[in-house]
């Protein structure tokens, strides 16, 4: 026998057994287990004879439980188409959205240039800001003042 044998029956040899006790107790086990699986008979037709009787009333309890099963499957899966349609319809609204703040944005961004801009020119004017060799003088008059 192997290692692994004796390894396993461990506690058997920590109680003090010999060893050729511990390693016949495998090999019963071993014979006892391939014994059950030669008699017992095939699994499928002990089920078959278990619902022989009955048939009739297994085959209609079955053919329910079917039926159940395929409408609760098909009401799980309209759930999800509907729950999948609106997370597009909200995906689209948040596009939307953002598209409608950016271009807010982007408006306001204008705006304020095109006020900065008109600033700017007015004070180009006499008594404004006045370029001298090609730059801006900023310190002719208060240039901070709007």
């Amino acid at each position: 026998m192997s290692g692994s044998v004796i390894m396993g029956m461990g506690p058997w040899l920590a109680a003090g057994c010999p060893a050729s006790f511990v390693l016949g107790i495998g090999s019963k086990t071993s014979e006892f287990l391939s014994r059950l699986d030669t008699e017992l008979p095939n699994r499928t037709a002990c089920h078959i004879a278990l619902r022989n009787p009955q048939s009739s009333t297994w085959a209609r309890s079955w053919a329910y439980k079917d039926s159940l099963r395929k409408e609760e499957n098909e009401k799980l899966q309209k759930m999800k188409n509907e729950q999948h349609r609106k997370s597009e319809l909200l995906e689209l609204k948040r596009q939307q959205q953002e598209e409608e703040r950016a271009q807010i944005h982007q408006t306001e961004h204008r705006r304020v240039n095109n006020a900065f801009l008109d600033r700017l020119q007015g004070r180009s004017q006499p008594g404004g800001l006045e370029q001298s060799g090609g730059y801006w003088n900023m310190n002719s008059g208060n240039s901070w003042d709007i």
